[in-house]
């Protein structure tokens, strides 16, 4: 395992050790690191499916983008985050396109999504990972739309500063 660049940063991860040997280097001989600079599109809709994106460093946008143009930011993904919605091909329950664009440069691992669902079917664990951090990601969205539903405009302004503050440490 030592041959392949990236298999310290997929040892830290929970679904690794479950991984059979030949599951393990199908993935590392597949994953590639990619940057992003920041404004750049990550991803476009129905364009493409990338594949799971682990994102090492910056942040990342994921969100709708309307027939009419409009968008709506499902969340932001940061250091460490891991985004399943990039390979929603592989996902049959999903069934609508997102946008992903890079706010600030990134850093992102990828694994293709023809890789990752091989490896999904074979193994529980990385699929149970996969659901795991998908209901994470819905859990956000579901916040954003309680807040945009039942939160007053001042209450909305002080939950987003709140949130950025915790984000950025200040």
């Amino acid at each position: 395992m030592n041959d392949y660049p990236y298999a310290d940063f997929f040892k830290t991860l929970p679904f690794w050790e479950h991984l059979t040997e030949e599951e393990q280097t199908l993935l590392l001989s597949h994953v590639r690191k990619i940057h992003y600079p920041a404004g750049s599109a990550v991803q476009s809709g129905e364009s493409q499916c990338l594949g799971t994106i682990f994102l090492l460093k910056g942040i990342l946008r994921v969100y709708l983008l309307s027939a009419q143009g409009k968008e709506a930011t499902l969340y932001r993904l940061r250091d460490g985050d891991v985004c399943t919605l990039s390979a929603s091909c592989m996902l049959s329950s999903i069934t609508f396109d997102v946008q992903i664009d890079a706010e600030t440069d990134c850093e992102v691992l990828l694994i293709p999504a023809v890789i990752f669902s091989r490896l999904m079917k074979q193994n529980i664990y990385l699929e149970n990972f996969t659901y795991k951090m998908t209901t994470e990601h819905f859990s956000d969205v579901i916040s954003g739309i309680e807040r945009t539903f039942f939160l007053s405009l001042p209450q909305r302004i002080a939950a987003f500063l709140l949130d950025e503050s915790a984000q950025n440490g200040t």
